[in-house]
């Protein structure tokens, strides 16, 4: 039997990538990063 390397593995790999990133915007907007960002942009 051959394993051909499908598309499926590769899903929850995509979901596990977006939780992460949720998780680090999340954690930067807590610090107040992304906040002070955008009050140099509108200045």
């Amino acid at each position: 039997m051959k394993r051909h390397p499908s598309g499926s593995p590769i899903l929850p790999i995509y979901c596990l990538f977006l939780l992460f990133l949720e998780k680090s915007l999340a954690f930067l907007e807590q610090r107040g990063y992304l906040k002070a960002r955008h009050k140099d942009r509108n200045t």
